[in-house]
């Protein structure tokens, strides 16, 4: 039940990666000063990121499952809803990278009609509390140099243990992997700490390059799923660039990965961020 006093209401029905491009580039483009706005979330982890991009802005963790819906808007009496977004969306956009070499930020611009050119976009908040957990940890653990890596997703294929291990031999600095865990904020300002972030392509490395950190991505096929046609890393690669969403584009370095070239791509990875920290001294 959704009190009545919203006059809008963007209920997310997505993963983390297109919950936080459309809290951070597209809501502010479907809202007026004078409504009054509620976001409606069906995970623990879109709350956490509306706390971040939207702080002064309420939200509402729903308990039951929805029903799968076909449009992005409905209204019921003087209420507007928003839905971001709905199965068909994903079906349609992947079919559209799949066939047309399409681009998915550009596919969510769009979906809700508006222009890429004109629309206005939300930074990253951290609670002080977070920072200073963080602080105290890397302080308490004398961690001054680290790398950040993040090797789990939801959509993407995963990489088997034996490349992280042989990757994190490879580096001469400490690593520290991403804690499913640990709260958003905090895992975003323990990455902004780092000196370099390498992640398997997923939703959390749409967040993490809005650090401005030197940013490896790799990509990997996308797993079996059902309603959905195989698509592969190659058009993954065009069609989910993390280039394509962030004004630090230039600190984004994408990989395609496979087994057959795990040794090259650890070489490119390490005298990469090798090459990199030489530059900053």
């Amino acid at each position: 039940q959704i009190d009545s006093k919203y006059t809008k209401i963007f209920i997310l029905k997505s993963n983390l990666g297109e919950a936080y491009i459309f809290l951070k580039y597209i809501i502010n483009n479907l809202t007026e000063n004078e409504d009054k706005i509620l976001i409606a979330c069906t995970k623990k982890s879109h709350v956490s990121i509306a706390n971040m991009l939207l702080p002064n802005v309420e939200t509402k963790l729903l308990s039951n499952t929805l029903p799968e819906i076909e449009y992005n808007t409905f209204k019921i009496g003087n209420q507007q809803y928003y839905i971001a977004f709905p199965m068909k969306f994903y079906i349609n956009t992947e079919s559209a990278i799949n066939n047309n070499n399409a681009v998915y930020l550009d596919e969510i611009y769009k979906y809700f009609n508006i222009s890429a050119k004109h629309s206005t976009e939300n930074t990253l908040h951290i609670s002080k509390a977070a920072t200073q957990k963080i602080d105290n940890y890397l302080a308490k653990n004398n961690i001054k140099k680290f790398i950040f890596i993040v090797k789990n997703a939801k959509t993407c294929t995963t990489i088997p243990d034996k490349f992280w291990n042989e990757l994190e031999k490879s580096l001469s600095i400490k690593v520290i992997y991403n804690d499913e865990t640990m709260p958003l904020d905090e895992t975003y300002y323990l990455a902004a700490k780092s000196e370099a972030i390498i992640s398997l392509r997923c939703g959390l490395s749409e967040i993490l390059s809005e650090s401005g950190k030197p940013h490896i991505i790799l990509y990997t096929d996308f797993i079996n799923r059902f309603r959905f046609k195989p698509i592969t890393k190659d058009k993954i690669i065009n069609g989910y660039s993390i280039k394509t969403i962030t004004p630090a584009a230039n600190k984004i370095i994408e990989i395609e990965y496979s087994d057959n070239s795990k040794t090259k791509i650890i070489k490119s990875i390490t005298e990469t961020l090798l090459h990199k920290k030489e530059k900053t001294k």
